[in-house]
């Protein structure tokens, strides 16, 4: 996608002044029209029909996602913009959506802009799986991008990941892997404490599979893998543990 047709939707008039800053020197984007409510936006976006939407979540009591629910198949792609709120921030990585943080850094901005020429239009599934994530407050599903594309997978699947350097692997119920390039610690923030717990430095588990604790104080799950806990997590474990019993 060469040319870019932008909506910029914020209800901070600063951030829209901010984020037309740094696409003047930026070719082939042309901003179409911006917005300071759902109101507005719904109109603009049916009016100029733009193939890349700014959305900023939280304006006021309403917020982008209650947008989107209006455009149930979205043509245009989108990149969110957030302050540094764990429920908006939570959704927006479970589904594996592109989002820049308030204040904009305009490095970031750049980039997520050259990003979005790649694509066409956001998949309905990511954009499903980030709404529901930001209406009930917790994680139940989460995009995996790949490269052979984007998993949509259920967290209560996941029975452990692994790490190995930049690199996270996703062991799945059903004897699937998955591997994305992203940091375990990425993860170890969204997938709900309640249920996964970082034993060693590589190895994130859903202690719900756990089925036995060994003498050597390593955990075997009930697909009969072995994870290793670190002696500085054992503790943890135990505790762990003891409240499943």
């Amino acid at each position: 996608m060469n040319n870019l047709k932008i909506v910029l939707i914020d209800d901070e008039q600063a951030i829209r002044t901010v984020c037309k800053f740094y696409l003047q020197d930026v070719e082939g984007v042309n901003v179409v029209g911006e917005a300071e409510n759902i109101k507005q936006a719904k109109k603009i976006i049916e009016t100029t029909e733009p193939n890349l939407v700014l959305l900023d979540i939280q304006m006021g009591k309403e917020t982008g996602f209650d947008l989107l629910a209006m455009f149930p198949n979205p043509n245009f792609q989108i990149i969110f913009i957030t302050a540094f709120e764990q429920y908006a921030l939570n959704a927006i990585k479970a589904g594996a959506l592109d989002y820049l943080l308030k204040p904009i850094a305009e490095t970031d901005f750049i980039n997520a802009i050259n990003k979005a020429r790649q694509k066409t239009e956001i998949d309905k599934g990511q954009l499903q799986i980030a709404q529901d994530t930001y209406t009930k407050k917790t994680v139940e599903r989460i995009t995996l991008s790949a490269n052979d594309g984007y998993h949509l997978i259920w967290v209560k699947d996941i029975m452990y990941c692994s790490s190995s350097g930049n690199y996270t692997t996703f062991h799945l119920f059903s004897g699937k892997n998955i591997m994305v390039s992203k940091i375990l610690k990425d993860f170890e923030a969204l997938l709900p404490s309640v249920n996964f717990l970082r034993v060693h430095q590589s190895y994130l588990v859903n202690m719900n599979y756990v089925a036995q604790l060994t003498k050597e104080q390593s955990l075997i799950l009930t697909n009969n893998a072995e994870i290793i806990v670190a002696t500085r997590k054992k503790e943890e474990v135990m505790q762990w543990l003891k409240r499943l019993g």
